[in-house]
């Protein structure tokens, strides 16, 4: 397989995806068709679908495990990596569910994307809503949406967003809100330690305390 394009976003590090796709529906990224597909007859009709499937690559993954541990079982009790959508898979295969915003020359638009900043992308499929939403499917382990986190800014944090495009501080709180670390500290007060991921070109920062999550300034990422 090759890929038809690649993604652009502002999500640049595996910590801060979201767990599954359209938990952020703030997030926007685009979807760069490669100069061979970006075909206007390739794509005539595609405008009618409010959503989209994705099927990408995870290239930032290495290697595959037979048992891996769902966040949603607190990051220590394992199961199947295929009773899982862990990346971790044999083929670095995964799928995701997109809204297209809007179609343009060489790219599309989409809402709700969990895909890191360059991600391959193999094949784009209209969703059906008549025949992919099973309204009497059951999930499992994962029955609902975990509970939310509290977001809130401090000073610093309050004057970099006046810098910043209108719509990043509910990006900000779409991501963090889900509490993006590992499995195993979920749930646990932190306020003592400081977390970093790449967003937007930066350094996100943020700490977890027993009133939620505090957004601290951004720093200029480290150069490795």
């Amino acid at each position: 397989m090759r890929p038809i394009g690649h993604i652009e976003s502002p999500l640049q590090d595996k910590l801060l995806v979201p767990r599954q796709p359209g938990l952020a529906p703030s997030l926007h990224c685009r979807l760069r068709l490669l100069p061979e597909f970006a075909r206007e007859e390739a794509w005539r009709g595609i405008e009618g679908f409010s959503h989209l499937w994705l099927l990408w690559n995870s290239h930032k993954t290495e290697g595959w495990s037979p048992t891996v541990r769902p966040p949603r079982l607190g990051g220590n009790k394992r199961v199947g990596v295929f009773a899982s959508r862990s990346t971790h898979r044999p083929n670095p295969l995964a799928l995701s569910v997109v809204k297209l915003l809007a179609v343009e020359t060489d790219s599309l638009l989409l809402q709700g994307a969990d895909l890191l900043d360059g991600t391959p992308v193999f094949d784009v499929k209209p969703y059906l809503p008549y025949s992919d939403a099973v309204a009497e499917s059951v999930g499992g382990y994962a029955p609902e949406q975990p509970e939310l986190l509290a977001v809130r800014f401090d000073d610093g944090a309050e004057a970099w967003l006046t810098t910043q495009p209108v719509g990043r501080r509910q990006q900000i709180i779409e991501l963090l809100q889900q509490d993006p670390r590992p499995g195993y500290r979920r749930g646990a007060a932190q306020p003592e330690k400081t977390y970093a991921a790449k967003f937007a070109g930066l350094d996100l920062c943020w700490r977890v305390d027993e009133q939620g999550v505090e957004v601290l300034p951004p720093r200029q990422p480290q150069k490795s």
